[in-house]
């Protein structure tokens, strides 16, 4: 078993090919992946994910860069 700790299949470059990208990675040996969600929406789509894919986890934070859009709202994650 190979688990990729570290992916950001939640950003926009890999919309819509979540599957074909999961799929490739299976073939490489990687059974499980960590989404990592780093703002609002990457955080929001992470968790999309983990609920859509069996083998999929997320790490969500709030990236140092991105401090200028933390809320307490974030909190509710």
């Amino acid at each position: 078993m190979i688990f990729d700790t570290h992916t950001h299949l939640n950003v926009e470059e890999f919309s819509g090919r979540e599957a074909e990208e999961i799929a490739l990675a299976a073939e490489m040996g990687v059974t499980r992946m960590n989404i990592v969600g780093f703002d609002k929406p990457t955080i929001e789509r992470a968790l999309e994910l983990v609920e859509e894919y069996d083998q999929l986890y997320a790490t969500i934070g709030w990236h140092p860069t991105e401090a200028g859009t933390y809320t307490r709202e974030v909190e509710n994650y």
